[in-house]
């Protein structure tokens, strides 16, 4: 989500609300109620043209027309409200009119010249007609005269000017300051202004060419109060012209038809007629007493950019060619702007692909993509150029550069996650909407990008303190409760100087868009190893599937031979034993054994192999049951060795219970074998709660494990010792491993040789077991 979104309009939630906290309160008012009330009382129209409000469906009848209409027609009103357009216009004019009604769903004006046949006095008029916002057809009727044509040169020099002349620019100052004198040379214009609109709506005077006797406004800034129906009504028009001010406007009168109805009320706000609002009247009066005003509307992607505000301190007609010509003229200026900022952050845009480049390579290069992004800590800060960040990732939370303290840090990260959206968010003035925290100093500026719901990345730049100029002291219109005064004009443009905390250097749009453009590599990625993922396990499920097919081939097929092999190996000794010498009867004894080893490897594999063969069912489970058991099954080892088994309080564990008693009996097994000569085991089982588990402890006093040698243990077939010095097939731990890792859990060892060793492995709790909860671990 952008805060700089004019579309964003909740307030349920704050990071939606921040374009709204922004702007001045007007008490309980929303921006539209307020420019609804202006709208009922402004119905009236300027006296230099006629308005026509047409019924959107046939036959077309007159909703609505302006008091003058009668002298334009030449009949009386009644005679033109609740009648057809065709009694008003020939039937050649009436196709024209009919082929230029735009859609209903365009909002878009069309001009056209509509030649009146008058009985006495034929004339004709400069039209334009277009949809109002409820779908009705507003007709604009200007009359012109042959003398009110603009010049072809003057029209050509504008056409010039908008398709030529800016490209000279360099930069944005530049053009402006290019475009304003060229306008008010080619319109005769007292004062040329542009403004920019920041992204709190107010206004700046970027440009201005003027009368050397006008005092300058170049650089003042104006409140969002100031502009707000000139925002509202440069929704779907281009421009606004106001020829006198003080002009008596003229009443819009109703058919009875459209009195009572509410389908029938016009939404004159893109009305080129539209009248002024004594408020407005006053405020341009106030504004060194401008008398005329021309006002054309800048554009960036369908989204209001600026304004191009002339002004007259006498009444100024504006032929109505001149008009169209400006409304060209703004379009082309608007497409040339967004070049000219384009062409600015030109190789900005560059480098920060570059650095984007560097960071996607990392994450892709990296086993975990996290890792990845944190090796890249400077290309992150600079992708925004930014002075801190925080990653919020896969459950940690990493740091870069300079961000908050720890305790404002954890505050602002649970209001995020109580109040953050799927899309990207951005503001420059973070206390606006997260006054809890004084942390203006590093984080008055922040993005958050969510990755999904639990993870982002969150951006900081500090407070950079301005001092800023307003046109006349922004806060004079607000009462004690902070509200601002509805409908009242301004009484000062002087210079009046404020110092603005708590802001950052706003985000530049190209800043923004590289955001989202790491998140959608990361994203990417993201579907990469998840695919990758799904391809390896469906290679696991083939490789167990084929394991499980050798271990039935093993335990029947491979076992027959070798029962063959010791059978005849033995009734060989049985049969000739007294023939054979010495040598012979001890090469058939490696023999034996050699089966008989062979066997264990099969049966240890085989058991290794069904570990992963079914799932795991997780019960409740006693882990002083389980141990019990396992010491049942080896009681012959224990009474042969002498050794003494102790145990602490043991807990409930979910598990599976065979293969908890199978995991216990061979870590009891192994401390057993693993004795030191001479002296009786000593085995210790202990349980301890630690991170939601349960550690258990399997300790013994025998000899021991070097460190370079504590991970290789749980390897399979691994030995480190040779069957003479201790039996075995090098597969009880790599079980052991196998059946933790199959319950969720850790399994390790801490040993030194010659001191014994002590077997860790966790279990899940059986605490608050609920049946449905368990993972699937199949």
């Amino acid at each position: 989500m952008s805060a700089t979104d004019p579309a964003t309009n909740s307030m349920h939630n704050p990071l939606k609300a921040l374009l709204i906290l922004n702007r001045p309160s007007y008490g309980d008012s929303t921006a539209e109620e307020i420019f609804q009330e202006i709208l009922q009382h402004c119905n009236f129209i300027q006296p230099h043209g006629i308005l026509l409000v047409l019924s959107a469906a046939e036959p077309t009848i007159v909703l609505h027309a302006s008091a003058n209409a009668a002298d334009l027609f030449d009949r009386p009103m009644k005679q033109i409200l609740g009648q057809g357009i065709d009694t008003l216009l020939p039937a050649s004019e009436l196709t024209k009119l009919q082929q230029a009604i735009p859609p209903a769903s365009n909002l878009m004006a069309r001009p056209l010249r509509l030649e009146l046949d008058r009985t006495h006095n034929p004339s004709a008029c400069n039209a334009t007609v277009r949809r109002d916002r409820n779908g009705l057809i507003l007709l604009e009727l200007q009359p012109t005269e042959s003398s009110d044509n603009v010049n072809f040169f003057e029209f050509y020099d504008l056409a010039q000017l908008a398709t030529t002349r800016p490209h000279q620019a360099a930069t944005l100052q530049d053009l402006g300051q290019q475009l304003s004198k060229e306008i008010r040379r080619i319109t005769g214009f007292d004062r040329v202004m542009i403004y920019k609109f920041h992204p709190d709506w107010h206004g700046e005077v970027i440009a201005e060419a003027k009368r050397e006797d006008l005092g300058a406004y170049l650089g003042l800034h104006y409140p969002a109060t100031d502009t707000l129906c000139s925002r509202e009504m440069f929704d779907a028009t281009w421009l606004r012209a106001v020829p006198d001010v003080e002009a008596t406007p003229v009443p819009i009168l109703s058919a009875p038809i459209a009195q009572d109805n509410p389908d029938y009320q016009p939404d004159l706000r893109d009305c080129l007629l539209w009248g002024v609002h004594p408020c407005h009247v006053q405020y341009l009066r106030n504004m060194r007493n401008v008398c005329a005003n021309l006002v054309l509307c800048l554009r960036q992607e369908d989204k209001l950019w600026g304004l191009i505000s002339c002004q007259h301190y006498t009444p100024k007609t504006i032929p109505f060619e001149m008009q169209q010509a400006c409304e060209f003229l703004a379009q082309s200026i608007s497409r040339e702007i967004l070049a000219t900022e384009g062409n600015q952050d030109w190789d900005y845009r560059l480098s920060l692909q570059a650095l984007q480049r560097q960071l996607v390579e990392s994450m892709s290069a990296s086993e975990r993509w996290v890792d990845g992004l944190t090796n890249c800590a400077d290309q992150l800060l600079k992708l925004t150029n930014a002075t801190g960040a925080v990653a919020c990732l896969q459950g940690e939370i990493l740091t870069l550069g300079t961000v908050p303290e720890a305790d404002a840090l954890a505050s602002l990260l649970l209001w995020l996650e109580q109040n953050a959206q799927e899309q990207l968010f951005s503001t420059d003035c973070l206390s606006a909407i997260y006054p809890k925290a004084a942390i203006t100093e590093v984080a008055s500026g922040l993005i958050v990008l969510p990755i999904d719901l639990h993870n982002y990345i969150l951006w900081f730049r500090p407070e950079v303190v301005q001092t800023v100029t307003w046109a006349g002291d922004p806060h004079e219109r607000t009462n004690e409760a902070g509200e601002i005064e509805r409908l009242s004009p301004r009484g000062s443009f002087a210079a009046w100087q404020e110092t603005v905390r708590g802001r950052s250097l706003p985000w530049k749009p190209c800043e923004l868009e590289a955001a989202k453009d790491l998140r959608d590599a990361i994203i990417k990625i993201l579907i990469r190893q998840a695919e990758e993922l799904a391809k390896l396990n469906e290679e696991l499920k083939r490789s167990n599937a084929d394991l499980e097919k050798f271990a039935s081939i093993a335990s029947h097929d491979l076992q027959e031979p070798l029962n063959v092999v010791s059978s005849y190996v033995q009734l060989l000794e049985m049969r000739y034993g007294e023939q054979l010498d010495q040598d012979a009867k001890e090469f058939i004894g490696f023999a034996v054994d050699g089966v008989t080893h062979m066997q264990g490897l099969i049966d240890g594999l085989l058991t290794y192999s069904r570990l992963g063969a079914r799932g795991v069912e997780l019960l409740p489970t006693e882990a002083e049951a389980a141990l019990n058991r396992a010491c049942i099954h080896l009681q012959g080892r224990i009474d042969e060795t002498g050794a003494a088994i102790e145990r602490g309080s043991l807990p409930t564990v979910l598990a599976d219970g065979t293969q908890f008693v199978q995991l216990l009996q061979n870590l009891i097994g192994n401390a057993l074998k693993f004795c030191k000569p001479g002296e009786p085991p000593k085995i210790h089982i202990s349980a301890t709660p630690k991170e939601g588990m349960w550690q258990f402890a399997v300790q013994d006093n025998g000899v021991g494990i070097a460190p370079e040698f504590q991970e290789r243990v749980f390897v399979i077939f691994q030995r480190l010792h040779t069957r003479d010095a201790y039996p075995g097939t090098g597969i009880g731990l790599a079980v052991c491993k196998k059946i933790v890792h199959h319950h969720g859990g850790q399994i390790w060892v801490d040993s030194r040789p010659g001191e014994g060793a002590t077997f860790f492995f966790t279990l899940p709790m059986a605490e608050d077991w609920s049946a449905q909860d368990l993972p699937d671990r199949t």
